[in-house]
């Protein structure tokens, strides 16, 4: 599934330029760490790809104490890692679906009435 999504935002790039916004929505109810190689395929196509990418938003769906220090890992991790693009946490699809809008790649999203209620469909209730 990671090198079909890797080829799709490939082909995105190609057509679209810096258009990518990747929102990642965590529904589990425990955050637990990737399996290794997919730990490395991601932050491998994350390099290859970041020059084409407008935004990055992460949701963690997810209630209670736990939910709370994930979100604050989350958010704490972001401002150490070095990327030349913008990334947040949130706790809520539509409000970083808003986030990604407002960015400057965010146009393309724009023009898509509905792309919050998608994003909903897309991960569950």
């Amino acid at each position: 599934m990671l090198t079909q999504l890797e080829e799709a935002q490939t082909r995105h790039a190609a057509k679209f330029g810096n258009t990518l916004l990747l929102c990642n929505v965590v529904t589990a109810g425990k955050l637990t760490p990737p399996p290794p190689e997919v730990r490395d395929f991601s932050a491998k196509m994350q390099l290859r790809l970041e020059a084409y990418s407008a935004g990055s938003a992460t949701v963690l769906r997810m209630t209670g104490l736990s939910a709370v220090l994930a979100r604050g890992f989350m958010a704490g991790l972001a401002l150490l890692t070095h990327t030349n693009r913008p990334n947040a946490v949130f706790k809520d699809t539509d409000e970083a679906v808003t986030w990604l809008m407002a960015l400057p790649g965010g146009k393309v999203l724009s023009r898509e009435p509905n792309v919050a209620a998608d994003v909903r469909a897309w991960v569950g209730p």
